[in-house]
């Protein structure tokens, strides 16, 4: 897990550097768990910097982002069985 700085919904100009890190994390066997925003600063675009990655997605639960963080990244979780 980590702030990794490249904006999985960035599809303007770093298009590509996003196909590739993903490219690169998914040929390595390990796969997102965070698909929603993750940070949001006041008039900026939200974006998803922040992630989870995981290589054994079967005990995965449960995972996501919650709102209320006093900082403008929302603190991402993971639930495994």
């Amino acid at each position: 897990m980590g702030d990794y700085n490249i904006n999985l919904h960035d599809s303007d100009n770093l298009k590509n550097v996003v196909n590739d890190s993903e490219a690169v994390t998914l040929t390595a066997g390990f796969f997102p768990l965070i698909s929603t925003h993750t940070y949001h600063k006041p008039y900026c675009r939200p974006s998803c910097i922040d992630n989870i990655f995981t290589n054994d997605i079967d005990t995965v639960q449960m995972s996501g982002t919650t709102s209320g963080s006093p900082s403008h990244h929302y603190p991402v979780f993971q639930f495994l069985i």
